[in-house]
C-alpha cells in the first residue's frame, strides 16, 4: 500500500456508503478504477445508529492497480478531523481554524429553537403538565449496553473522597422517583449527554423533551404527541406495528424467526463478528434494513417491540408477548422513544442485571445501579406512559436541516 494513512479501526464495513468526488454512489465491495490509482479521495458517510458525519477515504492500488471499497479502512474529514473507531466512534481529535468561534445556527434558526421550545411549554401548560428539573448529575447510571455514559469525579468539601458521578442520558430514572412521590404528569426539558456519539444526526450533548402521563398507556400517549406534532404543522402521523414493519422489509418474523436467521442476515448486511445476541442482532439489521424507509412520507409511530427489545417498558402477554415500546420515526431518523413503563421492581432489577450482564459479555464497563428508582418502584410507581423525545432532531425535521450542527449554536463535534 502506498501513500499516507491516517489509522482508523472500523467495526466491519456495517452501513458504509462510498462515493466518488462527483457523489456517484459505489457499491462497497466492489472495484474502484480512478485517475489517480496511487490516492484518490472519496465521500463517505455512515448510516447507522452511531453516525459519523461526511468523511474523506483514501483507497489505494492493489496488485492489480485497482483499489477495493470494502478495504479501506483509513479515514480522515477534508476538515482535519480523525476518526479511530474500535467499536462504533470513540475518539475525534479536531484542527482549529480561525473561525471555530462562530456560531454553526444563524439567528433565524435560534430564534425557532426559542419558539418550538415556547410552545412546547404552552403545549404542557394547556394540559396541566407541571414542568420539573432533576440532576445532571447520579452516582447511578443507565447500564443498558447501546448507551455509553459520561463519567466525572465529584470532589466535596472538608476531605470527602472524590467519588464517581455520571451525567444523565435521560433523566427518566430521577422523573419516576417523582411520579412515585406523587408529582402527577411532568415534563422537563433538559441537556442530556452520551458518549461515543458524533455525526451528522448525533451529538454527545443533546436537548431532550421528556414527559410522563399517568393513567395513560403507549396508545395514548401517542395520541397526545400527535396532538403536539399537528400542533407543530407536521402532518398527521401513522402507527404500524414493528413485526409489520420489519417482516416488510425483511421477509423476516422478529418474534418468531431463529437466531440463524438473524445470524445470516445481519452477516449479509455487514456485520463480521458472529454473535448469538438476539437483541443485537433485530437493532444492526432494523437500523440498516428497516428504519432509514421509516417515516418517509409521513411521521410513523412503530409500536409493540420484541420482548429482547422492552429496555423499561412492560411486556404484554399474549400468543406472542409483546413490549409495549414505542418510536417514532420522520424522514429515516428515530426522533422519540416511549414506554408504556414497567412497575415492578423485582423485574426491573432482574433487567438492569441483564443488561450489566451483557456488557461483561461485550466488554463494557459495568454500571452501577440506581437503587433509589427501584425503592420508588418499591413503593408504587402510577400506572403511567413515558416518552423521550429529541429536540435537536425534531428542529431539524421542522427547518429542513440536513446536519445537527445546523440546528446548534455550538456543536461539540464542530467542523
Amino acid at each position: 500500500m502506498q501513500g499516507e494513512v491516517y489509522p482508523a479501526y472500523c467495526y466491519g464495513i456495517i452501513g458504509l456508503q462510498f462515493f466518488n468526488t462527483d457523489r456517484t454512489e459505489i457499491t462497497p465491495g466492489s472495484d474502484i478504477v480512478a485517475e489517480d490509482l496511487d490516492k484518490q479521495w472519496l465521500l463517505c458517510r455512515r448510516r447507522h445508529k452511531h453516525t459519523c458525519r461526511d468523511l474523506m477515504l483514501p483507497y489505494y492500488r492493489d496488485s492489480r492497480g485497482l483499489a477495493n471499497a470494502s478495504e479501506v479502512l483509513s479515514v480522515k474529514s477534508k476538515s482535519g478531523y480523525y476518526y479511530r473507531n474500535s467499536n462504533y466512534l470513540s475518539t475525534i481529535t479536531m484542527t482549529t481554524t480561525t473561525d471555530n468561534w462562530r456560531p454553526t445556527a444563524t439567528r433565524a434558526m435560534l430564534e425557532q429553537r426559542a419558539g418550538l421550545l415556547a410552545r412546547i411549554r404552552e403545549f404542557m401548560a394547556r394540559r396541566s403538565i407541571l414542568e420539573v428539573e432533576t440532576p445532571v448529575l447520579n452516582p447511578a447510571a443507565n447500564p443498558d449496553p447501546n448507551i455509553a455514559s459520561l463519567a466525572t469525579m465529584v470532589s466535596l468539601p472538608f476531605g470527602a473522597e472524590a467519588n464517581r458521578y455520571y451525567l444523565h442520558t435521560s433523566p427518566e430514572f430521577a422523573m419516576k422517583r417523582l411520579l412515585a412521590a406523587g408529582s402527577g404528569p411532568i415534563y422537563q426539558i433538559t441537556r442530556v449527554f452520551r458518549d461515543q456519539e458524533a455525526g451528522r444526526i448525533h451529538q454527545p450533548e443533546f436537548t431532550m423533551l421528556e414527559w410522563y402521563r399517568p393513567g395513560f398507556d403507549h396508545q395514548a400517549l401517542m395520541d397526545e404527541m400527535t396532538v403536539l406534532l399537528t400542533e407543530l404543522r407536521l402532518t398527521e402521523c401513522m402507527r404500524l406495528p414493528y413485526a409489520m414493519v420489519f417482516e416488510d422489509h425483511t421477509s423476516l418474523n422478529p418474534h418468531t424467526c431463529s437466531l440463524q436467521a438473524l445470524q445470516e442476515r445481519a452477516h449479509m448486511l455487514g456485520l463480521q463478528s458472529p454473535t448469538a445476541d438476539r437483541s443485537l442482532l433485530l437493532d444492526v439489521i432494523f437500523s440498516h434494513a428497516v428504519a432509514p424507509n421509516l417515516g418517509l412520507a409521513q411521521p410513523l409511530f412503530i409500536y409493540d417491540y420484541p420482548v429482547c427489545q422492552a429496555a423499561l417498558a412492560r411486556i404484554r402477554q399474549a400468543d406472542i408477548a409483546v413490549a409495549e415500546r414505542f418510536e417514532l420515526f420522520i424522514g429515516g431518523m428515530e426522533i422519540a422513544n416511549g414506554y408504556h413503563e414497567l412497575r415492578d421492581d423485582t423485574e426491573q432489577a432482574q433487567r438492569f442485571a441483564q443488561e450489566n450482564a451483557v456488557r461483561k459479555q461485550r466488554g463494557l464497563t459495568l454500571m452501577p445501579v440506581d437503587d433509589l428508582l427501584l425503592a420508588a418502584l418499591r413503593h408504587g410507581l402510577p400506572d403511567c406512559a413515558g416518552v423521550a423525545l429529541g429536540l435537536d432532531r425534531l428542529l431539524m425535521t421542522l427547518t429542513g436541516s440536513q446536519e445537527l450542527k445546523d440546528v446548534l449554536a455550538f456543536p461539540v463535534a464542530q467542523d
